[in-house]
């Protein structure tokens, strides 16, 4: 029977290309974690994806996913952080409002600011939702 395949986490390829970057033997590198040589190469090949979605994401993740409407985040994302800037609050309306304002922009038609959508910016971005009691609103935070 075939062995199981095993998939490494961003973080454990980028702790493979550390360990080979500090003088580890590829081979030795593949009986750590498990796996063969061949895949030690390819993560080497691809240290520059892997450093990048390890800055940009973390380590938790498996796979890499681009996003479908990357300009759209950027836009948003650039105008929380100048809003922020200023101490203003933030609610999901606010980011809901301004995401479909660039997505008109920008002349994306098939955009829409779901719930879904602003959940996975906020991860995205270490964004946290609070609630301030005696307004009674939700606010969007920075960690």
């Amino acid at each position: 029977m075939a062995p199981k395949r095993k998939s490494l986490s961003v973080k454990e390829k980028f702790c493979l290309i550390k360990d080979i970057e500090s003088g580890m033997k590829n081979k030795d590198v593949a009986k750590k974690y498990e796996i063969s040589t061949s895949t030690v190469s390819t993560i080497l090949k691809n240290r520059d994806s892997v450093f990048k979605t390890f800055e940009s994401v973390g380590g938790d993740r498996k796979r890499s996913k681009s996003l479908k409407f990357d300009k759209i985040d950027e836009a948003v994302l650039e105008w929380v952080k100048m809003i922020r800037d200023e101490d203003i609050p933030v609610s999901r309306s606010l980011i809901k409002d301004k995401a479909t304002e660039y997505a008109a922009n920008l002349g994306i038609s098939n955009f829409q600011a779901s719930s879904g959508w602003i959940d996975k910016f906020k991860k995205r971005h270490g964004f946290q939702e609070k609630v301030i009691s005696f307004l009674g609103i939700s606010l969007i935070l920075k960690n």
